[in-house]
């Protein structure tokens, strides 16, 4: 996506996106070498795939108990015809 994504922008007009792209991707490439130096790749690997799994289960209990209605949208309302 990256080598194709300067491609897109300038289509879109939106260069000075690619700009801030590049500038922070380096960035956080170093923090992340840095981080999986200090931590250690097997405790970084169990802490993104047990943050992969929760918040998904999280999200889908937040909008199966309908916290969400109402703001963003609304759940229809069954009709029972008889």
């Amino acid at each position: 996506m990256n080598r194709h994504l300067p491609l897109y922008t300038a289509i879109a007009g939106a260069v000075g996106q690619v700009v801030l792209i590049g500038l922070v991707n380096p960035l956080f490439t170093v923090i992340a070498m840095l981080l999986i130096d200090r931590i250690g790749r097997k405790k970084m690997l169990l802490i993104g795939s047990t943050g992969m799994s929760l918040f998904p289960m999280l999200f889908a209990k937040a909008y199966l108990s309908r916290h969400f209605e109402g703001h963003y949208h609304s759940h229809p309302k069954p009709v029972c015809k008889v």
